[in-house]
């Protein structure tokens, strides 16, 4: 079975630290002889769901339902090898597919990430035992000329380059030391929640809307009234930082969040996904932090690195 494992050195843990949105071609360049690939996605089910395997079969979709130890899913022997295995999941569970289109992985991921999502969003509705939140596998299919299934692995291990000593843990907590999580105000608090959520996401669209949410939860505080637009907001929010920013780096920061505002029009009013880069997405999210720590400023409790 295709694998393939990656290790990387990062100042910090990088949000494109999932394979799937690397180069899959430059990894497995013959994965797909020449065939149409499907993009699969399989997913725990609450147990006692159901009995017996069912296939539910679509127009350019299709649905495996698979009964306690019936799923087999590839799985690295070990982190730095190359070799795979079968791994049986032992609970109720299912295989969601969609037809790409593409012979190409790159862009068979690029339709078929999202996709499989919007089926899964579908079929849960009258399966309601599905557990979109517990993904065990996904990548791409086909089909072999001996009629088998090729299904792919790709694995993403992270470490640090040298822990940290119980020092450097504890000034990290004293500077947090004097931070209330239950007083914090409601749009810092609801800032805090969504970049949480964006580094659980695993796609970009999620990483990016969440991230976008906790901007603007801070930029429109207190701003949002009839007929404002958000570009106005994001000027009047960064000009109050010029006691923490200077005019050069107030500058710098007010044209990149209306970057991400105009990626945030791309993407919701015309589905253009292009511009949602790693690149972006980290930018993003130091930039939302930026917020953050204003925020925290603000309060006479400044956790500023």
């Amino acid at each position: 079975m295709p694998s393939h494992y990656e290790q990387c050195r990062h100042r910090g843990v990088p949000f494109d630290r999932d394979l799937l949105e690397g180069d899959l071609d430059a990894h497995f360049p013959a994965f797909s002889e020449g065939r149409a690939l499907w993009w699969g996605l399989a997913i725990r089910a609450i147990p006692n769901s159901w009995e017996e395997d069912v296939v539910l079969p679509g127009v350019d979709w299709i649905v495996q339902i698979h009964a306690p130890g019936t799923l087999k899913i590839p799985e690295g022997v070990r982190r730095n090898s190359p070799r795979t295995t079968w791994h049986t999941i032992k609970e109720n569970s299912a295989l969601l597919g969609v037809s790409t289109g593409r012979s190409d992985l790159n862009g068979a991921r690029d339709v078929g990430r999202l996709g499989v999502r919007r089926l899964a969003s579908l079929v849960r509705r009258e399966l309601p035992a599905l557990l979109l939140s517990d993904v065990v596998w996904e990548g791409a299919l086909v089909r072999t000329q001996r009629g088998t299934l090729k299904m792919m692995l790709a694995q993403f291990g992270i470490e640090g380059v040298e822990p940290k000593d119980r020092t450097l843990l504890s000034k990290a907590g004293m500077k947090l030391l004097p931070i209330a999580i239950g007083d914090l105000p409601p749009t810092l608090a609801r800032s805090l929640e969504w970049l949480a959520l964006a580094r659980s996401s695993r796609v970009r669209t999620e990483k990016f809307t969440h991230t976008w949410l906790s901007i603007t939860a801070l930029a429109d505080q207190g701003q949002v009234r009839r007929n404002s637009h958000q570009r106005e907001r994001i000027d009047a929010y960064v000009a109050t930082m010029r006691d923490v920013l200077g005019g050069r780096d107030r500058g710098a920061l007010k044209e990149r969040l209306n970057q991400y505002y105009d990626a945030r029009n791309s993407l919701w009013h015309e589905g253009n996904v292009s511009g949602i880069t790693p690149e972006l997405l980290d930018s993003m999210e130091s930039d939302a932090f930026t917020l953050v720590d204003f925020e925290f400023v603000k309060l006479g409790t400044p956790i500023l690195s």
